[in-house]
C-alpha cells in the first residue's frame, strides 16, 4: 500500500437529542424591551436548493463545532496513550493550547513559508499532521462538512425561567436553618422591591421616549435616571443585583430524530493519522455529544458514513465499506481500516511522537 492515502467519508449524522449551538458572530436579532419577549439565541442558516431550484435557509450544525470537539478527543487519546487513565498529564500549559487549539498566536508575523519544519513537526505530530496549528503555522489534512437538512426543517425553541427554589415554602424551606429563613424572607423582600422599582423606572423611560413635549420629556428622563442610580446603590449595598427569579432568553435547537448530510474528508495522509482519526472518533463514540445546552440532554448523535480509500496520488477512489458510530457502545469500523488504529498506537507506546509545542527560536 503506498505510504500517502486519501480518505472520502459521506452520509449522515443523526440528532439522537435536540441539537443547539452558539458559534461566535451569530446574529443575536434586535433587544428586546423586556426578559420574556428577548429573541432565543439562534442557530446559524445556510441556504439550500430545494424543488428544482428555489433556495431555502435552513439551520445547521456548524463542521467547526465538530472538528473541535473531535480535536478534543485526539488529544485525549494521546494524552491517555501516554500517561495512561489515572497518571498526571506529562502536557504544560503551551503543549495543551498547542494540541487543543492550535497554540496561542501573539503579533509578530507568522512565516508560512516553513516547508521543511512544517513536514518535520507533522512527522513527529500526527495530532497536528490531522488538525493543524496556528502558532507555529501548520497546515492539517482533516477536512470537515456542516451537518446540513436536506430539506426545510422547523426549529425547536427551547425557553426556561431560573427560579428560588424557596418561594414555595413547605420542604425546601427545611434546607435552610431558622435564622437562614429569617434571612431569606428579608432579602425576598427586598428583591421584590427592587423590581417593582426597575419596573417603574423601565415605565419612565419608555413615557420619555414617547413624549413630545421638551421639558416634560426631560423631566421624565432624570426621574428615570435619579431612580436608576438610587436602585443600584441599594442593590449594591443589599446584594440584591441579581433577581432569583429570571426568565431565560431560550435558544434554537435542531430537531430530535433530524437526519443531517454529512462529510469528513482525509487528503494524503499517513496510517498512522487515520489511526488517530478513528480513535478520536471512536472516543467521541462513546461520549457522543457535540454543542451546547449539555446539560439540558442536548448533543447526542450517531452516525454512519460511507467511506472510500484512496492509494497514493495516482490512484482512484474504491468503496471499502460503512463506518457507524454507535451512541454510547463505540465505532463499527471497515475492515480494510482496522489495523490502522494500531499503526497509530504501536509507535505511541514506543515514544516515536513528539507532541509537545515547539520552543521558540
Amino acid at each position: 500500500m503506498h505510504s500517502l492515502l486519501s480518505l472520502r467519508l459521506e452520509g449522515e449524522i443523526t440528532a439522537v437529542s435536540q441539537l443547539a449551538t452558539s458559534p461566535p458572530n451569530t446574529p443575536t436579532g434586535t433587544p428586546a424591551p423586556t426578559p420574556l419577549s428577548d429573541p432565543p439565541t439562534p442557530l446559524p442558516r445556510m441556504s439550500i436548493t430545494v424543488d428544482g431550484g428555489s433556495a431555502e435557509l435552513v439551520p445547521y450544525f456548524p463542521g467547526s463545532g465538530i472538528r473541535g470537539r473531535l480535536r478534543r478527543m485526539a488529544e485525549e487519546v494521546v494524552r491517555y496513550g501516554l500517561a495512561g487513565e489515572d497518571g498526571p498529564s506529562p502536557f504544560g500549559v503551551d503543549d495543551a493550547y498547542y494540541l487543543r487549539n492550535g497554540g496561542v498566536k501573539g503579533s509578530e508575523k507568522e512565516d508560512k513559508a516553513d516547508i521543511l519544519g512544517a513536514q518535520a513537526r507533522r512527522d513527529r505530530n500526527p495530532l497536528i499532521g490531522l488538525f493543524g496549528a496556528g502558532a507555529p503555522w501548520d497546515k492539517g489534512r482533516l477536512n470537515v462538512g456542516h451537518a446540513r437538512p436536506t430539506a426545510p426543517i422547523r426549529v425547536d425553541v427551547v425557553r426556561g425561567v431560573r427560579r428560588d427554589d424557596f418561594s414555595g415554602g413547605g420542604d425546601a424551606l427545611v434546607a435552610l436553618a431558622p435564622e437562614g429563613r429569617t434571612q431569606w424572607l428579608e432579602m425576598s423582600q427586598r428583591k421584590a422591591l427592587a423590581a417593582r422599582e426597575r419596573q417603574r423606572q423601565r415605565d419612565l423611560e419608555k413615557a420619555a421616549r414617547r413624549e413630545k413635549e421638551p421639558a416634560e420629556k426631560k423631566r421624565l428622563e432624570e426621574e428615570a435616571a435619579a431612580l436608576k442610580s438610587e436602585i443600584e446603590k441599594r442593590e449594591a449595598e443589599a446584594g440584591v443585583d441579581v433577581s432569583v427569579l429570571m426568565p431565560l432568553s431560550g435558544y434554537e435547537a435542531i430537531p430530535a430524530g433530524t437526519r443531517l448530510r454529512h462529510d469528513f474528508t482525509l487528503l494524503r495522509v499517513n496510517e498512522h493519522e487515520v489511526g488517530l482519526f478513528l480513535l478520536a472518533l471512536d472516543r467521541l463514540a462513546l461520549a457522543p455529544i457535540i454543542g451546547a445546552h449539555g446539560n439540558h440532554g442536548c448533543g447526542i448523535i450517531s452516525g454512519t458514513w460511507r467511506v472510500r480509500l484512496r492509494s497514493g496520488d495516482l490512484g482512484r477512489y474504491e468503496e471499502i465499506g460503512e463506518l457507524a458510530l454507535k451512541p454510547f457502545e463505540g465505532l463499527d469500523i471497515p475492515e480494510r481500516l482496522r489495523g490502522m488504529a494500531e499503526s497509530f498506537g504501536e509507535p505511541l507506546r514506543d515514544g516515536k511522537f513528539d507532541f509537545f509545542a515547539p520552543k521558540a527560536a
